[in-house]
């Protein structure tokens, strides 16, 4: 192995450790609601659940390299940084109450020397204990908060020493300290990529529409999972790198299936944006001012569940089918303002357009569906996704 490749191997490794990590958590909440992942973002795994678009939970973690020390203390300047990365980025999110931190560390625990340095900053005792199984298992943590705040206080101030939240955290009471550490989570060997790997495994083995399913095929299935998060991990902005409980839901009806292998290459296209900014609204009035207040509000409801659907669903399947829906609107809409030349409309002709939008949308999906499948069947999403592709800048009664 050439050196550039031996240095190179810790980063490649830390990679493929963090997607399994963030898959890993995702495979553990399918049945919840509004879970997402990414890594890379503050910490190496970002990891948070949502209840009602309100955060509940984050999780949060820096994986020590198991390469070098076979042992960590809180005399070790990895766990030090570490800890004093968690504690500025819990400063950061407003002393959050749901967020919460892990460590994991590839090595035993062992017990602090008393050295040179410690005796600087006034320790001149320890604990029986190593002051990482206190953290760990939470024991006598309030007794010997006054050594870990001192530890972690010294080492930020050295460190960073222009920190816009220096005062702040040198001002921290022991309970607000406490606050913090009790948000720290240590995980040990356990957290090493095979067993990552044997774990998302065993909760895809578990996960009820895979009852039964060889092992071939789960493998198979967790090879295309990490292929996924590895796609999404490459995307620029920070929303199209969030992969959702959803996302992984989709993926694993896809390989069950067989929806892989007769992907429409739609779906490998993307909708040119027009210059057009009216929502759905200004485009119905524009054609007809009299349009129901009523009518106008169920269809802007409609549109709205199908832009939610249209986040959850970002499979090649789902992209290929907008793009067919969008495209077969567009050829009757195109013949329909060549032939009317932008002229008002009555309720009932902008409602017997949609209409026919809908048939025939779903008439094409009927035909292409002899030799594609799709993630979504019902007519009423259809529906609703016509409605967002006209609340979106793509589809339109008129020109403008």
């Amino acid at each position: 192995m050439s050196e550039n490749n031996r240095e190179a191997l810790p980063t490649i490794r830390g990679f493929e450790y963090q997607k399994v990590k963030a898959l890993r958590l995702l495979l553990a909440n399918l049945t919840l609601q509004e879970t997402w992942a990414t890594i890379e973002h503050v910490e190496d795994v970002y990891f948070a659940q949502t209840a009602g678009g309100a955060k509940t939970e984050e999780y949060r973690q820096i994986k020590n390299s198991e390469t070098e020390n076979p042992s960590f203390s809180m005399n070790n300047d990895l766990v030090k940084k570490s800890l004093i990365n968690f504690l500025e980025t819990w400063i950061e999110f407003q002393k959050s109450r749901t967020i919460k931190f892990c460590l994991c560390l590839t090595g035993r625990l062992s017990k602090e020397n008393l050295t040179e340095g410690l005796k600087t900053i006034g320790i001149t005792q320890l604990p029986e204990e190593p002051l990482l199984e206190i953290l760990r298992d939470k024991t006598d943590l309030k007794k010997q908060i006054g050594i870990f705040k001192n530890i972690l206080v010294s080492y930020f101030s050295a460190e960073r020493p222009k920190s816009k939240y220096l005062a702040t955290i040198t001002g921290l009471s022991d309970d607000e300290f406490l606050d913090f550490l009790n948000k720290v989570v240590i995980e040990d060997d356990s957290s090493k990529y095979e067993n990552l790997v044997k774990e998302c495994s065993g909760l895809l083995e578990k996960y009820s529409p895979l009852n039964g399913v060889s092992s071939d095929k789960v493998d198979r299935i967790l090879t295309k999972l990490v292929g996924f998060v590895t796609l999404k991990m490459g995307k620029t902005e920070f929303l199209e790198r969030l992969t959702c409980a959803d996302h992984i839901k989709a993926q694993i009806l896809e390989e069950i299936h067989g929806i892989a292998e007769v992907l429409d290459p739609a779906g490998l296209q993307d909708l040119d944006d027009t210059e057009d900014t009216r929502n759905l609204k200004d485009k119905i009035q524009a054609v007809c001012a009299a349009y129901k207040q009523k009518r106008l509000s169920l269809l802007n409801r409609k549109s709205v569940s199908a832009g939610l659907e249209a986040t959850k669903l970002q499979t090649q399947g789902y992209k290929a089918l907008r793009v067919r829906v969008y495209t077969k609107c567009e050829d009757i809409l195109t013949k329909f303002i060549a032939n009317n030349k932008n002229r008002a409309m009555t309720e009932a002709e902008v409602d017997s357009l949609f209409e026919q939008l809908k048939t025939e949308a779903n008439q094409s999906l009927a035909e292409l569906r002899k030799d594609y499948s799709y993630p979504i069947s019902n007519q009423e999403s259809i529906e609703g996704l016509i409605y967002h592709l006209f609340d979106s800048c793509f589809l339109a009664f008129d020109e403008v």
